[in-house]
């Protein structure tokens, strides 16, 4: 293959990839924001300073602080229904805690870890490098980038319904 062919095919990689990231991280965002809403509608519901405490207090936290605010919100709702923690049961909605978690961990990925470009491409439309500890690969295909997508809006599916609870 001669060298114009493969700068013209990193290019393509790089633009697709470029958009890729984008697109994991705007999907997450609207998870975030469901987050968000549920937050404030447990504390202000139907009041008129919802867009203030939303403007002034939850967009100055990170992530991290909004999702364990609304694992103890939830925590708290079950305890109310009588609930009671115990070393053989789990909390309901455990499993979205993990899967929240999980997704977390991936957008950190497409936002952080560098884009690598390698000059053989298999069916792979994203690679990022991770440099902690040691240089790993995360090799995205195009199924699994869309299992990704498919998850994080299936957990805002799963956020906006318990929000209607």
């Amino acid at each position: 293959m001669d060298q114009n062919r493969i700068n013209s095919d990193n290019d393509e990689y790089s633009e697709n990839a470029y958009y890729l990231r984008g697109k994991l991280i705007d999907t997450f965002n609207t998870m975030e924001k469901c987050i968000e809403s549920f937050i404030v509608n447990y504390f202000m519901p139907n009041n008129s300073k919802m867009f203030d405490f939303q403007s002034i207090i939850l967009d100055r936290l990170i992530f991290q602080s909004k999702k364990e605010v609304f694992f103890e919100l939830m925590k708290q709702e079950q305890r109310k229904r009588g609930f009671i923690k115990r070393k053989n049961n789990a909390w309901p909605y455990s499993r979205l805690f993990k899967d929240i978690t999980e997704m977390q961990d991936e957008r950190n990925r497409f936002a952080h870890y560098y884009l690598a470009k390698p000059s053989i491409l298999r069916d792979e439309v994203i690679v990022l490098i991770e440099f902690r500890d040691s240089v790993k690969l995360h090799r995205y295909n195009q199924i699994k980038y869309n299992d990704l997508i498919e998850r994080v809006k299936s957990l805002v599916d799963e956020i906006t319904n318990i929000g209607k609870i």
